[in-house]
C-alpha cells in the first residue's frame, strides 16, 4: 500500500524552518550578536547542566554548528533520498564562509566548514535511512529487488525449479 505524502510535506516544511533559521543565524551582519546568542544558550544549557569545566564554549559551538546543518538536510534527504546532498552542504557552507571572510563582518573559519559539513553528513545519513525505512526504498544491487522479474517457480523455497519438492 502506497504511503501518503504528508510525511514528505511535514519534511520539507521542517527543511524550510531549521534551513531559515540556519541561514538567519550565518548571514546575520552582527558577528558578536550570534557570539552572545552562543553564550547565552552555553549557560542556559551547559551551565544547568553543571558541565562547565567539562565543555568549552568553543566546542559548544561546534555542536550548534553541526545541529544547525543536521537538521535541514535531515529533512531534505527524508523527502528526497540522495547523498548528492553532501556536496550542497559542502558548498553551500564554503561559500557562506568565503564570504564572512571577504566581507569582513564576520569571521570565515575552516573549522566551521568542518562542522557544518560533519553536520551535512550526520543529516543526510540519518534523513536517507529513515526514508528508506519509511518508504521500503531498497538498495538496486538488493537482488530481491528484481524478484518479480523471475518465473515463480525460480523463486519456490523448496529449491525445485517445478515447485515439486
Amino acid at each position: 500500500m502506497p504511503r501518503s505524502g504528508l510525511p514528505r510535506r511535514i519534511a520539507l516544511a521542517g527543511a524550510a524552518l531549521s534551513g531559515t533559521a540556519g541561514f538567519l543565524m550565518v548571514a546575520w551582519p552582527s558577528g558578536w550578536q550570534i557570539n552572545r546568542l552562543v553564550v547565552n544558550l552555553y549557560f542556559a544549557s551547559v551551565g544547568r547542566l553543571g558541565l562547565i569545566h567539562e565543555i568549552s564554549i568553543d566546542q559548544f559551538d561546534g555542536f550548534l554548528n553541526v545541529v544547525l546543518f543536521a537538521l535541514p538536510f535531515a529533512c531534505l534527504a527524508f523527502a528526497y533520498p540522495s547523498y548528492w546532498w553532501l556536496l550542497v552542504g559542502f558548498s553551500l557552507t564554503t561559500l557562506v564562509e568565503s564570504l564572512q571572510f571577504i566581507s569582513e563582518l564576520r569571521d570565515g573559519s575552516p573549522v566551521d566548514v568542518i562542522t557544518n559539513t560533519l553536520g551535512t553528513f550526520i543529516g543526510v545519513a540519518i534523513g536517507c535511512e529513515l526514508s528508506r525505512r519509511y518508504y521500503g526504498r531498497r538498495d538496486a544491487n538488493d537482488p530481491s529487488v528484481h524478484d518479480a522479474d523471475l518465473p515463480r517457480s525460480a523463486l519456490d523455497p523448496s529449491g525445485y525449479a517445478d515447485g515439486q519438492g
